[in-house]
């Protein structure tokens, strides 16, 4: 920072700083800032990627660039700031980090907090809704792998901790903002490798490729109402020392997504679904979010239709291709200013809230029909799925049973009645009720798996495979003993004790031959 326009900075001036701020988002907010009469500080890495947002911010006399190189000389220069950002989400991208880089972080958000309460300023760190869901669901169920101990979820898990205890300790005006995955026009690539995926399929390729079922969700928010959202939330008074979820309201599962994408009329056309070797299965999402943006006064004001169209139209200029859509619908549309009190705080509420009003929010266009279509088709999928995997096999197995409760009563009549027509065809249908349920326990291995009762389902399977036996055993038992019992059934003397005269002369000798092969 030059000391020569440090020292012009008039006493009524706001100064914020933004750390991580060489983002999409970072810039929209300096910009707004800016805008609107406060002294912006960026700290970040200068590189390719942060280059074109900080060239254009450093033709304003308001700002100004610190690389993380000379962060400790920061606070140095800057004596007294009002409000400070910490975009801690952006620092995430990063899967994994080494031990040194992330104790600097952690390091670098201690500064930050104790500076900001001698300062005695506002204080918003923001981090991944996407990241606590994760971390949320691999706590809540046993089968998915811990993080590893210097992951991005690690990280923030520590870092909001972090914050939280410090704010006990010190009462510092902070809160934590949980910000959804970032789309819109000024998007280059999504921050969500599925979702990426998604896009690239739909600006390049005929189909959608969805790994596995596609109904993990998705926390989504247009650039313009994230801005507007982090600025409100941290000059709120209401929002001190609470954690918030930056989002839309709804979230979107994958395959949600992927209808409302064929809809835009793009190069995609179906959707296909593979398998994914990497997924790991959850029963459910066990994920409870903290309290929403919506509570503290924010609205949603970019639909999720409209959304989507800018960052679809951001994608084809990345691969240089035209896409024909009525662009009218993405004209953004001024709204009413808020009219706030002539406080000194009213008046950078109202010169801040202004412009994120006016000139990045768009008004809801009207639903699209294709949402009902679309719930429709999730609960169909949904209904099917649980009928083929769970209620089938469960009634199929309870029908078996019965059938086979029944074969074997009718079986021992049969077998009693000495009808080997009946018996046959009674054990014929035990073999088949049998196979049945078999079929129906195999379908439910999933559900032993789940619950861990593998010993149980070999139990059980061994218990068919002994009834099968047995059923083929009493179908050979009836054909050995037919020829013996026709014999019994049909047999008469040849003479009797009153008399020495034969009563018969019929020959049994064929009976006795089919005895003596069995």
């Amino acid at each position: 920072m030059s000391n020569l326009r440090l020292n012009k900075i008039k006493p009524q001036t706001p100064i914020a700083i933004i750390i991580h701020g060489g983002n999409r988002v970072g810039y929209l907010t300096a910009k707004t800032l800016i805008e609107q009469g406060c002294y912006v500080v960026i700290i970040d890495k200068f590189n390719s990627e942060t280059r074109k947002y900080l060239s254009e911010l450093k033709k304003s006399e308001l700002f100004d660039f610190f690389d993380f190189k000379g962060f400790n000389s920061l606070f140095k220069n800057v004596k007294r700031f009002d409000y400070l950002f910490y975009f801690l989400n952006e620092k995430l991208d990063k899967k994994e980090f080494d031990s040194k880089e992330f104790l600097n972080e952690t390091k670098i958000l201690e500064e930050t907090l104790t500076n900001t309460r001698k300062n005695n300023g506002k204080f918003s760190l923001i981090t991944s809704l996407a990241l606590n869901r994760e971390l949320a669901n691999r706590v809540n169920n046993e089968q998915l792998s811990t993080p590893s101990p210097y992951s991005a979820m690690e990280l923030q898990k520590y870092c909001e901790t972090l914050a939280a205890e410090f704010k006990d300790k010190s009462n510092i005006n902070l809160r934590i903002l949980r910000l959804g995955t970032v789309i819109g026009g000024g998007i280059e690539k999504v921050d969500n490798g599925t979702l990426d995926e998604l896009l690239t399929d739909t600006v390049q390729k005929s189909q959608i490729t969805i790994k596995g079922e596609g109904l993990d969700l998705h926390s989504l928010i247009h650039e313009a109402d994230a801005t507007y959202g982090i600025l409100k939330l941290s000059f709120s008074d209401n929002t001190r020392g609470e954690v918030i979820s930056l989002a839309n309201k709804n979230n979107y599962t994958t395959l949600s997504l992927a209808y409302k994408l064929l809809e835009l009329n793009t190069e995609a056309q179906t959707i296909r679904f593979i398998e994914n070797p990497e997924e790991q299965f959850l029963i459910q999402d066990l994920y409870v979010p903290a309290p929403h943006a919506s509570n503290y006064g924010w609205t949603q004001q970019v639909s999720l239709e409209e959304a989507l169209i800018e960052q679809v139209q951001k994608y084809y200029e990345a691969t240089n291709k035209t896409w024909d859509i009525d662009k009218t619908s993405q004209k953004i549309k001024q709204k009413k200013t808020i009219q706030v009190g002539k406080t000194k705080l009213g008046e950078l509420l109202s010169s801040l809230l202004a412009p994120l009003k006016g000139i990045f929010v768009k008004k809801n266009e009207k639903k699209v029909e294709g949402k009902k279509i679309i719930r429709g088709s999730i609960i169909t999928v949904l209904l099917i799925a649980l009928t083929y995997f769970v209620i089938y096999p469960i009634v199929g197995t309870l029908i078996g049973l019965l059938l086979i409760n029944s074969s074997v009563k009718n079986i021992s009549t049969s077998i009693l009645d000495i009808d080997r027509t009946q018996s046959s065809q009674e054990i014929e249908s035990l073999e088949k009720n049998i196979s049945r349920v078999g079929q129906s326990v195999d379908q439910m291995y999933w559900i032993f798996q789940l619950l861990g009762k593998d010993e149980l389902y070999d139990n059980t399977t061994q218990l068919i495979l002994g009834a099968q036996y047995t059923a083929q055993g009493a179908k050979q038992l009836v054909d050995a003993v037919y020829p013996l019992t026709k014999y019994m059934q049909d047999f008469e003397p040849a003479i009797d004790f009153q008399t020495s005269t034969p009563t018969t002369t019929r020959e049994y000798r064929s009976y006795l031959e089919e005895i003596e092969k069995n």
